[in-house]
């Protein structure tokens, strides 16, 4: 009998590890509205991201991840819960084709992603779960926010007027992370948060992968791109550093009374504003010499060659050609320059010359020009079209709806962290 006892005691004394760690796997992290999200759930997500940021898979970095973890994951039980409320489903064929652009952003062959998420050390089920999340998320604002955002001829003739009047105004081309503040108890997590995610970055951590996986902003899920925005459009707290902040930086965290933002500044210009001969362009040309006393013969000899040119030639892209077969050693690849800085008659082509269009023949001292435009950068930047101006109109009305609507998700949740 004691012999029994000695060994039931050393096979629970073998078993008590296992169950332990297979109790700490299992250990519940948060109770959403009696959903559960495991601690199992919570490590594979910071693995996730930990991966697809960049970020070395440390005991430190799973340890600073983890509250902004679980809040994500807290908001798309909310998301889930309400796209099934709505009887709302994600199909296979909405997982394969997310895998397809994640692959095409990616740079992954089709087919291969699961392969490339493997060797960067990502779980396939966590990723599946977050996809899942937010295509029910897409699906759900589409259904119930979409339809009810109007917009008016007033509302395009207003925005239109007002972009007509701020003509020299700054546009900046931006990109988000928004971290929300829903009560002032989350405030200092925020924070510490928001400082933790621009270490990454400035670390060199791509923009759109910390945003696509901490952002809490619609955009998301588009990493954090918003394009072009005017100023007097932005809250005055992130105009004020976007007046400072040179291009391709990102800013410190941005307090606001909507939560903290960090915003990656790719450009700026000037609504409508600029001088043309500020604009630069691509030039080739082909140049038929002939000198300055020439006969009326030979000129219209020439002239005639150069019309023939115009009407043969294909493009920049041929311009070498048939320079080479023309014995034209003066043609070919003239550079960027301002239209400033070109002869006035040049300047005249060159400003409204269609791109790779050969030019009619122009007669200087020097001989016969024929001249291709290969790109041209306007200075001056038009205004947007009416298409351009309700989508805008659009975006801005549904982000501010979407965030209503996870504000009041959050609200009426009953929400218990272990």
């Amino acid at each position: 009998m004691r012999g029994l006892i000695l060994i039931f005691g050393l096979l629970a004394s073998l078993m008590l590890p296992a169950a332990a760690r297979a109790q700490n796997v299992e250990r519940i992290a948060a109770i959403v509205n009696d959903d559960v999200i495991s601690n199992h759930d919570l490590e594979d997500r910071i693995r996730l991201i930990l991966s697809s940021t960049g970020q070395p898979d440390t005991a430190e970095n799973r340890r600073r991840a983890r509250a902004q973890v679980l809040r994500l994951l807290v908001d798309e039980r909310l998301q889930l819960q309400e796209a099934k409320k709505l009887k709302i489903t994600v199909t296979q064929a909405d997982i394969d084709d997310a895998f397809r652009l994640l692959e095409r952003q990616n740079n992954v062959p089709e087919g291969r992603f699961e392969e490339f998420l493997r060797q960067q050390g990502g779980d396939r089920a966590s990723l599946v779960s977050q996809l899942t999340a937010e295509l029910s998320w897409q699906k759900v604002v589409g259904r119930k926010l979409v339809p009810t955002i109007q917009i008016s001829d007033e509302d395009f003739d207003a925005t239109l007027n007002q972009l007509e009047a701020a003509k020299g105004v700054l546009e900046w081309q931006l990109a988000e992370i928004f971290l929300p503040i829903d009560s002032p108890d989350q405030e200092q997590e925020a924070d510490r948060n928001a400082n933790r995610l621009v270490e990454q970055l400035r670390a060199g951590a791509g923009f759109a992968a910390v945003a696509r996986q901490y952002s809490r902003g619609s955009t998301a899920a588009n990493g954090g791109d918003i394009g072009w925005v005017r100023q007097g459009t932005q809250p005055v707290e992130i105009e004020r550093v976007l007046a400072g902040m040179p291009v391709d930086a990102v800013s410190d965290p941005i307090h606001t009374v909507a939560g903290f933002y960090i915003v990656y500044l790719r450009d700026r210009r000037q609504l409508g504003g600029g001088d043309p001969n500020d604009t630069v362009v691509e030039l080739k040309q082909i140049l038929l010499p002939m000198p300055r006393n020439a006969k009326p013969a030979d000129v219209q000899t020439q002239m005639d060659l150069a019309k023939q040119i115009s009407e043969t030639v294909q493009g920049c892209d041929d311009v070498e050609r048939a320079a080479k077969e023309l014995r034209a050693p003066q043609s070919g690849d003239l550079g960027k320059l301002k239209l400033r800085d070109l002869p006035a008659n040049f300047r005249a082509v060159a400003a409204k010359l269609p791109i790779g269009k050969a030019s009619e023949p122009l007669q200087t001292d020097n001989g016969i020009h024929v001249l291709f435009v290969c790109s041209r950068k306007d200075s001056v930047t038009k205004l947007p079209t009416k298409d351009e101006i309700r989508q805008s109109l659009l975006t801005q009305r549904l982000e501010l709806a979407v965030r209503r609507y996870l504000r009041d998700l959050r609200r009426d949740a009953v929400v218990e962290y272990r």
